[in-house]
Formats: structure tokens, sequence, C-alpha cells
């Protein structure tokens, strides 16, 4: 008597897809998610006789960024300079006082990585920390980060945060970074 066998093929196909359709398959080389937006300050405190933000004192965000992530079409990392979408060109174009000595951070993953004020290029004033002048965006999509007003000078002593690793990576992660 010839005892008849089952293929095994069909059962260990069944097995192996079931097991592999279970589980979530991930990229290795997918990039990291990320954020880098820009806040305006509810809350901050000067060094004494200068513009310095202290970012080793408490300093309060407003809820929303004034500039989000999905607004930036790219960083370009040699100019310091963000290239922004039309909406939010119109914010800082809107903002009172044309934005002249308005606080803001920039944030990665929702961390402040450095601080600045909206200096207009029309001030006599010199301001001692990282600037952005929003008239800039009046003209152009583009928006420069400085170091000090009416521009740098070694005496300022401004820690050049610009280019930080966090920042870098992120937009380097999802291809909005420009070199």
């Amino acid at each position: 008597m010839e005892k008849k066998t089952k293929p095994l093929f069909p059962a260990v196909f069944l097995l192996v897809w079931i097991t592999f359709s279970s589980c979530q398959l991930f990229d290795i080389n997918a990039p990291n998610s990320g954020k880098v937006d820009i806040y305006l300050l509810k809350y901050w405190q000067k060094a004494q006789d200068s513009e310095r933000i202290m970012e080793e004192k408490p300093i309060e965000l407003y809820d929303e960024p004034l500039i989000s992530y999905d607004e930036i079409i790219f960083y370009d990392q040699e100019d310091q300079s963000f290239k922004l979408k039309g909406s939010a060109c119109q914010k800082i174009i809107k903002m009172d006082n044309f934005g002249h000595r308005v606080a803001f951070a920039v944030t990665a993953n929702d961390s402040i990585i450095y601080t600045g004020y909206f200096w207009a290029a029309f001030s006599s004033s010199i301001c001692d920390w990282v600037v952005i002048d929003p008239l800039s965006v009046h003209a152009s999509d583009i928006m420069p980060v400085r170091l000090g007003y009416p521009g740098f000078l070694p005496e300022f002593n401004i820690p050049d945060k610009r280019n930080d690793p966090a920042i870098i990576q992120i937009f380097k992660d999802s291809k909005k970074l420009k070199r």
C-alpha cells in the first residue's frame, strides 16, 4: 500500500506569507522625520545694555509658529537664508510696525536652536544679536538670517547657530537643503 503525502509548498508559502504580511517593513534609508519652525517670542529676557536674548533664561514661544516647516521651500546653508512660500512672506509683511524689533526663535523638532529679532533695515540703531530684515521678504521670497545689524562686528560675540547640525540634518533628510 502506497502512502500519499500532501505537498508542503502551499503550507510553507502560506505560513511565510502570514508571518511577513503581519510585520511592518521599515526602509533603513528613509529620511528621519523632523521640522524646523520659526516662532515669535511671547516672553524673553535681554542682557543688560544689549539686545542679546539670554537663552539660559526662560523663553516662552507663542503656541503656533509664525513660519511653519511646510512654508519653508528650502534652506541655503551657504547664505544662511530661507526661501519661503508666499503665505509665510505675507505673515511677515503684515506684522505690526513692519515687524521691527520683534523677537523670534528658530526651532528644530520643538527645541529652540537660536533666537533673534526681526530688525528692519531702516533702523538707525545697532543690534548685537541675530537679525532678519522683515523688509527683505517684500522684495523677494528669500529671508536671510544675519549676525548683527547693520553688520557683524567682532565685539558683538554672537554665537552662530544658523547652521546647527540639527537644522541641517532635518533639511538634508527632507531634501530642503541647498548648498
